[in-house]
């Protein structure tokens, strides 16, 4: 099944199972990590009754924007619990097919509404289309964990000694503007950018290889948010039918 196979895609590339992580550019090859956490379909829904954590509707879009929250509290399930990831077509409901996809950073108050969410493009699932485009849904759940894009800002020659609190506040991405595809580009500041991380947009061109160690460190301190920290506690997992291996559904 497509979700299933998605869901196997996505958790290869946190755990650095994917089959170009060893050929990451040298440059980075000591900063990539990998981030110790399973994503996993519930087996138990918020009544308690067996679920194959897939839930099917009629075809819906819209789900990208805040003009459809009536529906998306409706069909959410407790945000505290599980994350939920809606899989559409148009995900602005304005006639556009091609729009990957879009994630939220953790915020109690969206999780307090039922509106805390993942969005995906269900053509960009893996299976749907190539590997490395597939990975965007990689990219979508780094938002969820507080990741940031890594141009965001841009490349500033006064930016680099902030670098926790500029851009992506994350000090081993180097800055750079974004989409400049695979080859080896030197930023504003004469140092390489690192066109293969999972937060560049550089999936299109086949280049998503990696995750490094900063942004691993900002994805488990988002853990421990107010919106996460309930999501991967024992009692939790136990609820949602996931406890078997001690890994969070999220």
């Amino acid at each position: 099944m497509t979700i299933i196979k998605a869901l196997e895609k996505l958790n290869d590339d946190f755990h650095g199972l994917n089959k170009d992580f060893h050929s990451v550019h040298p440059t980075f090859q000591g900063s990539r990590s990998t981030l110790n956490v399973t994503f996993k379909l519930a087996r138990n829904d918020p009544n308690g009754n067996p679920t194959t954590g897939i839930i099917y509707y009629p075809a819906k879009n819209g789900y990208a924007t805040n003009a459809f929250n009536n529906d998306i509290q409706r069909e959410a399930w407790d945000n505290y619990k599980y994350c939920n990831v809606y899989i559409q077509l148009d995900l602005y409901a304005n006639g556009v097919l091609t729009n990957s996809g879009v994630a939220w950073y953790p915020d109690a108050g969206m999780s307090n509404a039922k509106l805390a969410r993942i969005v995906y493009n269900g053509r960009y699932l893996y299976g749907n289309t190539d590997d490395e485009f597939s990975s965007v849904l990689t990219h979508e759940f780094g938002h969820w964990l507080n990741l940031v894009h890594t141009f965001e800002g841009g490349c500033s020659t006064s930016s680099d000694s902030q670098c926790d609190q500029t851009g992506d506040r994350v000090c081993d991405t180097p800055q750079t503007v974004g989409s400049q595809g695979c080859t080896a580009v030197n930023n504003c500041l004469n140092k390489l950018v690192n066109s293969e991380n999972y937060m560049d947009y550089s999936g299109a061109y086949g280049c998503y290889k990696m995750f490094t160690a900063g942004q691993v460190a900002r994805m488990e301190a988002s853990m421990h948010h107010p919106a996460r920290v309930a999501l991967w506690q024992l009692q939790n997992l136990i609820a949602t039918g996931v406890a078997e291996n001690k890994t969070a559904k999220m």
